[in-house]
């Protein structure tokens, strides 16, 4: 019986010498830096989404602006806090090792500096404006029945003017429809003719 009271005041001594550890080592503990990730917006202009459009027969050409999004990095230095085990090991104590480890979070959060910020892209690509038409724009048809191209212009209104394909003398049931940007060609979409007209 006397050596379990030892044995208790030993245990007890050491819990009250551990007290405030998870503080200390917070407080001792060197800096650390971490980069976190602020408000995003929008970059710099990169290309244009087309769309064709339907309308009783009436096919207009429209695109939509994307852009590079951007995020902004921001650069912290702080303490971490420590000790965790140490605080699990004052639990018994009334609950003064969660006050310990509080207190350290506590610090920690408080020895929070912000070293600087900067904008960086973070690799997605956003819409950056509205849907607008698209005039003047260079447009390559294929029929993939005749295995025919034929090259022409959105006029002033966007429009394509497809007056003679869905004449009876051209019997292509499909026409496939890309715009020409410099040294690109972009697939925008197909006019089945069999549920057109």
């Amino acid at each position: 019986m006397h050596l379990k009271k030892i044995i208790g005041l030993i245990w007890l001594s050491t819990l009250l010498l551990a007290m405030g550890c998870a503080s200390a080592l917070t407080m001792s503990a060197p800096r650390v830096e971490e980069t976190r990730t602020g408000e995003k917006g929008v970059g710099k202009r990169i290309n244009a989404v087309y769309m064709l459009e339907e309308d009783e027969g009436i096919y207009t050409l429209t695109r939509q602006p994307h852009c590079k999004e951007t995020v902004e990095e921001i650069q912290i230095s702080r303490k971490r806090p420590r000790g965790f085990i140490i605080a699990l090991c004052e639990l018994p104590l009334y609950g003064l090792g969660a006050v310990d480890y509080l207190m350290a979070k506590i610090y920690a959060n408080a020895s929070e500096e912000e070293l600087g910020r900067m904008m960086t892209n973070s690799g997605e690509v956003i819409p950056c404006g509205d849907v607008e038409k698209a005039p003047g724009e260079k447009v390559l048809l294929q029929f993939p029945d005749s295995e025919r191209l034929q090259s022409l212009l959105t006029d002033d209104n966007a429009v394509l003017q497809l007056g003679e394909c869905f004449e009876k003398s051209c019997r292509d049931l499909q026409i496939h429809v890309f715009v020409k940007k410099e040294n690109n060609i972009l697939y925008i979409s197909t006019i089945d003719k069999t549920y057109t007209h």
